[in-house]
Order: structure tokens, then C-alpha cells, then sequence
């Protein structure tokens, strides 16, 4: 059966195609993998974009069957993995920037229309190393390579090559380094990451508002690039000619200033005026449209194609691309509630590659009133609206303005209870997890290359969701509560929170001390009006050294708020299970001589059969021989190098010189190595001082945050580690 022509498959022809598919991907594994093209027939990212004001990093996936996924919606169906990398073009390549994944299942065509339907995926970015200032008119442009691979996680190998699946690369620009303010040693990013009390609350800085381009500069300037006037005074004219909102930062000369530039005002005005129902793309183009179905969250990718026409460069205010989101929730071809508007900015930069940069946007969203059993998938029509610099409509979804364009797409809206807007908590995602992707004894389902080995939590739990029927920000109170034993009782997290709302052109900080409350905090997002949380936090909890199992709970009211706060009537979400492990590794910190045993009461530990420190001849001594213990509860994986690489033989690798290099976890009842043996090959070393280490991982998923000098943070999360190093020397 051929994969390169477009299938027309009956119910009974699903099944065995996906049984063919079952097929391909057993004999994929079972033999030497071969560099075939991609099969993109169920599942191809189609875009990647990327917010520099946010951090966030998007792709959007596009599923094109009705089945092949495993199950329907209501069972466990199967996981679409995106895992992402960078090149910041300094030398190191394409590194890991970290994976994400969501649900897919087999789902019916019909109404609104047969499939694609379109999923979004995203991370936050760490861009705190890479952040420059290169001066007004470039910008840091680094390439992102995204990997899609069905049913199977993406390794840490930007040269993977996926069986089903494909990899695109995309080009986008970080957000320059303090473009306003002189650098401040005070301001350089704390590293190692400190307590959050040690974190100067963020001062209130008075950036100043930057000044128009000079117009005869600006104009000579687009000129040369080929900018045609009424691109470069659109923002001018416009509001006087047309009913459109513009926001204001956008670019307006006075009338007298434009005079002086000598153009026929009347051709601009007919120009600008044109057609509603055809905008210009030449500049800026809406290119996928998404919806994250685990987080209720739209996101939106826009291609920006040219170095110039976005009203000025990074020394200015820029311009702002926004993109209005519309849901035609009944299907019955009219657009007919208006979710929201998000934007981006953009500037002029001579560095922009030839392919253009890709920016995104995204939209939490209300879906409780429109959910549905899962044994009625519910797919609707989503539309996205792109406008440059001038506010799209908020009450009809078919009016474009002068630049920009349109976007259908169908997504998949989560299973779940609908309600009538009343107030109410949804919980999204533990530390990223999508929670349901948690057991009841609070394990995460694997998301690493090996099966059936679930995962703890620990560090800093970040636990993420939002309220609907919230009314304003400041409306509704909660406490996030949690219990060690099974619900007998109940305490509050009292953690300081930092929140993190999102705005242009820049985010602003809220912290609230839940020490000074009884842990009662204060929802500060909102869907109308529009104000978003990053990462969509509800609370960080700095689990310490607890361990175990633990539930969550989210408490609200709303109640007006008094000191001391004791509301009347107080509601209680769903109870999440959180499994803890913060023990790590304990590595024997001992050295061996020869004979001695691995430690009984280490979790870590090395021994060089022969003792440490000895010295071997070449020609002489062909082979060292040892045993490792790496042992967890949650083993992941360890793995053997020697040290220095630089003096290995040519052509020697470390792999043929050390046996084995490493192995990794094969199931949930694997917990490692205890006296594992290995080997050196001593004729492949130069005469030198070398180290062997054993490096251990294992599965919990740890979040911490990294602050940045404006006083955001990124959520990254990483695992126990832990290493020993044992020293043997090779004489001429």
C-alpha cells in the first residue's frame, strides 16, 4: 500500500491499516532503523513560531486520519511526541530545548468536515545565555529544529529521524538584551539558582516610551528596501480615513510631516481603503492555527517575510501583529462568538534570514460550556483573523484589514462536563504533565525512550490551571491545599508565588506572600477582560524533602477578601495525586583500593578492580576491568566515560574503548546495577592521567525556575543526578 497517495479507507480498512501501521513500527525496531522518508500520512508539524516577549515556543501538528491512533477518545488512545532544538549559531549546534507531547485517538469524520484537525504544542524557552544587544537594527536569530514521532519519544539526538513523523527547522529572533537600559552588573542573572526569598522583588522601572523613527529617515530607508508608502504610513492615515481601532504605540506622523514628503495623499487613501475581504500577505502571513487540547489554549503561527515595514527597529516600539480567534462552537458555518485577541511585536532588522522569521501567539480560552462525553468527540472550526498594527474586528469574523489574512482549521476540544459558565477550577498540568497523564499513585506516565516506567515528581511542583466564571482579576481567592495522608487532613502551601501576566511590550510581576494569608491567594487572570498568566500558574510549591504520595487541591471563593480570610462558602476542585521523590542519588564519596567491595549503603559507587591511581604500561597492560552500582527506584539510565577524550587513539571513540558505555531503564521493575562489571581498553589510550565516571539518572521530574534580570522566570525541569570519578594512569 502505497503512503503517497491519498487513501480513501472504510471502517474495516482503518483497522488493518492500522495494524499495517503497528507492523511497520515493529520491524522498524527490530531491525537496523533505515533512512526512509518520513511517513506524514497520519501526523506532520507543519509550523513552528516562536514569542520573544514570552518565551514560549510553538508547533502545530496536523493529524490527518480518522484512525491509525490506537483507540478512541475515550480510551487510552496514543501520544504525538514534539521534541525541540536550538542553534543559536555560536559553534555548539542544535541543543536539546526539551519535549513535549499530547493525546491523539482515532475520531470519526463527519460534521464539521473530515479531518485534518490541528493540535498545538509548546515550551518555554531558556533563551537567558543567548540574549544580546547587537545594536537597533539586528536582532539574535537562532534556527529551531522541531521533531514530531509518533508513539515513540524523540531522544536527545537532533539527528534523529523519526518513522512516523517528520523535522522541520524554522528560523526566529530572541529578545535583545536591555535595549533601554545601560548594562548594571547588579542586574546579571543569578546562577546558582538562589531561594525564592533571595529574589529582590522587581522595581518598578520607568522605561522611557521610544521616539519615532525620524520620517525622512525612516522613508529614504524604506525606499531602499522596497517598502511602498502606504506600508510605511498606513498607521497615519488609516485612522483618519477608516473605522479601525489602533493601538497607541502604533506609528502616526502628523499630517504636515507628511507633506513635506511630497506624496499624493489621495492615491494613499485609495490604496488603503480596498477591499476588506482581501488584505495583503506581501509582509506578514498567518500560516497554522491550533488548539492544545489539554490547557484550552489557541495558538496562532505568523510568518514574517520581509527586513523592513514594521514601523521601526528594535530601538522602537516596533509594531504589533495581532491575531482575533473566533469558534463556531455548533458547526453550522457561522463564526459567531469572538474568543480574544493576542499579539506579537515585530520590528525592522536587516539580518532577517531569506526564508523570514516565524513569531507565534496564543490564546487560553473558555471551553467549559461546550464540553462533551468523550464518546462524542466534539471538533469544531476555529478561525484566526491577522492584522497588522490596526485592531482586527471583534464583531464580524469575515472583515479583514489592509494586511493580513484569514485561517480555518478544525480542533479538538478535551472531553469533559459541560457547564453554564458558573465558577469553577480546571487543573491542567502538574510540572508540565498533562494530568491525565497521572495514575492515582501520582506517577506520570514515561515520557522517555524505554516502556511501562512511570515518574516521580519533586523540586519545585508547579501546579497550572485556570478558572472560569472568574470575573475580573481579583475577583476569586484560592488556596492550593495538599495531603500525605490520603485526605484525613489538609494544608496549605505557603510558598511565595511570583505570577507572571502577560502584556505588551512588556510582562509585569505579581507577587503575593500566601505566608501572610493563610495561603489564600488572589486569581489575577481573566478572559474578559483578557489577562494571562504565564504558564497558566496556579501555584509553585517547593516540595523540599517530602516524599511519597500527595494530593492536591485547589480551594476557592469568591468571596470579598478581609484580613484575616475566612470565607463562608468555600469550594473544592479535583483531587490530583502527586508522587514524590526527592531523595537523589547518595554517592559513596570513598575511594577504592584494590579488592575493596561497592557499598552496601551508597546508591552510587565505582571500583577499579586493580585499585585507584595505579599506573598501567603501554605494551604492557592491555585492559582494565571494573564494576559499577548506580541503584533507584526510579532508575532512568547511567553511563561510563573516560576522561581526557582528547588523548583517545585515532580513530577510537569512546565506545570502543569502553565496555559498555551505559544502558537504560527496561521496565518499571528495574532498578539498576549493583556490581556490574566493565572494561577499559588501555591500547587505545596515549600515555596520559585519565578518569572513568559513573554517571547516574534517574526518573523524577524536577522543576525549578530560572530568573531572568527583569524578574521573569522560566520553569525548566531536569532529574536526580549523580557521578563519581575513579583515576588510573598509563607510563610510556
Amino acid at each position: 500500500m502505497s503512503m503517497s497517495k491519498k487513501l480513501v479507507l472504510s471502517d474495516n480498512d482503518i483497522s488493518i491499516f492500522h495494524a499495517e501501521r503497528m507492523q511497520l513500527l515493529f520491524k522498524q525496531y527490530m531491525a537496523t532503523p533505515i533512512k526512509a522518508k518520513y511517513v506524514t500520512y497520519w501526523e506532520e508539524i507543519t509550523c513552528v513560531g516562536y514569542h520573544p516577549e514570552n518565551n514560549r515556543l510553538e508547533a502545530v501538528v496536523s493529524v490527518k486520519q480518522s484512525g491509525g491512533y490506537s483507540t478512541g477518545l475515550c480510551a487510552a488512545g496514543s501520544k504525538e511526541y514534539v521534541r525541540f532544538f536550538v542553534d543559536y549559531h555560536d559553534g555548539a549546534g542544535f541543543i536539546d530545548a526539551g519535549m513535549t507531547n499530547f493525546k491523539v485517538a482515532n475520531i470519526a469524520d463527519g460534521t464539521p468536515a473530515t479531518h485534518p484537525i490541528q493540535y498545538m504544542a509548546y515550551i518555554y524557552l531558556d533563551t537567558t545565555n543567548h540574549k544580546k544587544y547587537l545594536g537597533c537594527s539586528k536582532a539574535v536569530i537562532p534556527t529551531v529544529k522541531a521533531i514530531l514521532s509518533w508513539n515513540t519519544p524523540v531522544p536527545n539526538d537532533p539527528d534523529y529521524h523519526p518513522h512516523y513523523g517528520n523535522v522541520i527547522e524554522r528560523n526566529i529572533q530572541l529578545k535583545p538584551l536591555l535595549i533601554y537600559k545601560p548594562f548594571d552588573p547588579s542586574d546579571l542573572v543569578f546562577y546558582p539558582k538562589p531561594k525564592f526569598v533571595d529574589i529582590p522583588k522587581l522595581m518598578e522601572k520607568a522605561f522611557p516610551t521610544p521616539p519615532l523613527p525620524p520620517i525622512e529617515k525612516l522613508y529614504k530607508t524604506y525606499k531602499s528596501n522596497q517598502v511602498p508608502d502606504h506600508r510605511m504610513l498606513y498607521t497615519s492615515i488609516a485612522p483618519m480615513v477608516m473605522e479601525k481601532s489602533f493601538a497607541t504605540t502604533a506609528l502616526k506622523y502628523q499630517p504636515n510631516e507628511i507633506a513635506q514628503l511630497g506624496i499624493d495623499y489621495d492615491k494613499l487613501i485609495e490604496v488603503i481603503l480596498g477591499n476588506d475581504d482581501k488584505a495583503d500577505v506581501a509582509f506578514e502571513e498567518l500560516v497554522c492555527v491550533g488548539l492544545n487540547s489539554a490547557t484550552d489554549t489557541l495558538g496562532a503561527v505568523i510568518h514574517v517575510k520581509k527586513n523592513s515595514g514594521y514601523s521601526g527597529d528594535l530601538c522602537s516600539t516596533g509594531s504589533a501583529e495581532y491575531v482575533a480567534f473566533w469558534a463556531d462552537w455548533d458547526n453550522n458555518g457561522s463564526f459567531d462568538e469572538y474568543l480574544g485577541t493576542a499579539e506579537v511585536r515585530v520590528h525592522d532588522l536587516d539580518n532577517i534570514p531569506a526564508d523570514g522569521l516565524y513569531y507565534n501567539v496564543a490564546l487560553p480560552i473558555d471551553v467549559t460550556k461546550h464540553l462533551r462525553a468523550c464518546s462524542k468527540p466534539n471538533v469544531i472550526r476555529i478561525r484566526a483573523v491577522l492584522s497588522w498594527s490596526s485592531l482586527p474586528s471583534t464583531t464580524n469574523p469575515n472583515v479583514l484589514n489592509h494586511w493580513g489574512n484569514r485561517l480555518d482549521a478544525l480542533v479538538q476540544v478535551r472531553p469533559g462536563r459541560a457547564t453554564d459558565g458558573e465558577l469553577d477550577v480546571v487543573i491542567t498540568t502538574v510540572n508540565e504533565v498533562s494530568i491525565s497523564d497521572i495514575n492515582n499513585d501520582g506517577l506520570a506516565e514515561p515520557t522517555a525512550a524505554f516502556p511501562n516506567a512511570m515518574r516521580p515528581f519533586g523540586g519545585e511542583v508547579m501546579l497550572s490551571g485556570y478558572f472560569t466564571g472568574s470575573g475580573a482579576p481579583g475577583t476569586v481567592h484560592y488556596r492550593v491545599e495538599y495531603t500525605n495522608n490520603d485526605g484525613a487532613s489538609w494544608n496549605p502551601i505557603m510558598d511565595k508565588q511570583r505570577f507572571i501576566i502577560e502584556g505588551s511590550p512588556f510582562p509585569t510581576i505579581d507577587e503575593q506572600d500566601a505566608s501572610m494569608s493563610d495561603g489564600w491567594l488572589s486569581y489575577k487572570g481573566s478572559t474578559s477582560p483578557l489577562q494571562i498568566i504565564r504558564f497558566n500558574v496556579l501555584a509553585v510549591w517547593d516540595t523540599g524533602v517530602k516524599n511519597g504520595k500527595h494530593k492536591l487541591r485547589v480551594a476557592f471563593s469568591d468571596e470579598p477578601f478581609t484580613m484575616p480570610y475566612n470565607p463562608v462558602i468555600i469550594n473544592y476542585s479535583n483531587e490530583v495525586a502527586v508522587h514524590l521523590d526527592n531523595d537523589g542519588f547518595n554517592v559513596n564519596p570513598a575511594p577504592h583500593a584494590a579488592g575493596d567491595p561497592l557499598s552496601s549503603v551508597h546508591d552510587i559507587d565505582i571500583i577499579i578492580d586493580g585499585g585507584e591511581c595505579n599506573f598501567y604500561k603501554t605494551g604492557v597492560d592491555t585492559l582494565l576491568t571494573g564494576r559499577i552500582k548506580v541503584m533507584d527506584d526510579y532508575f532512568h539510565s547511567w553511563n561510563l566515560d573516560v576522561q581526557p577524550s582528547s588523548h583517545f587513539i585515532p580513530p577510537a571513540t569512546l565506545s570502543s574503548i569502553v565496555t559498555p558505555t551505559g544502558r537504560a531503564c527496561t521496565g518499571i521493575s528495574d532498578f539498576g546495577d549493583n556490581n556490574f562489571a566493565f572494561s577499559i581498553d588501555l591500547t587505545k589510550l596515549d600515555p596520559c592521567g585519565y578518569t572513568v565516571r559513573i554517571y547516574g539518572h534517574d526518573r523524577a521530574i524536577l522543576g525549578h525556575r530560572s530568573y531572568f534580570i527583569d524578574g521573569t522566570y522560566s520553569f525548566n525541569l531536569g532529574n536526580h543526578q549523580g557521578y563519581k570519578y575513579a583515576g588510573f594512569s598509563i607510563l610510556p
